[in-house]
């Protein structure tokens, strides 16, 4: 299991400029899809509190805390919003490595488009 520090872009207290991105506009995820029962607005912050994959799990493993992971009714994809603007699909079988350098704004990590 991979520990990382929450560096995303959104969150319940954070106020995030262009510059602060650090890792690249065109590398760092803003907002993605979710599929489940809950509504729109129930969401949770990159890099922080879920996952990706076949069986989310949570990175804090708190019992208490609602599963909260992206998702869509595509075939093997979910669609993510980039920093930048751009919209990328992300396949569901995606490096757990490149998933959360996707999800940081300043780990300077090296990102091939492919990766995902």
């Amino acid at each position: 299991m991979m520990t990382v520090k929450a560096v995303s872009i959104l969150g319940s207290t954070t106020c995030i400029r262009a510059q602060d991105i650090r890792d690249g506009m065109a590398n760092t995820l803003m907002v993605g899809e979710k599929r489940d029962s809950q509504g729109w607005n129930v969401g949770g912050y990159a890099g922080s509190q879920f996952d990706v994959g076949p069986s989310p799990y949570f990175v804090t493993n708190d019992p208490f805390l609602p599963m909260v992971f992206p998702g869509s009714f595509h075939a093997s994809q979910t669609h993510f919003v980039f920093c930048d603007g751009s919209v990328h699909p992300l396949r569901s079988t995606i490096d757990k490595a490149t998933w959360y350098a996707l999800t940081t704004r300043y780990g300077r990590e090296v990102i091939s488009a492919d990766a995902y």
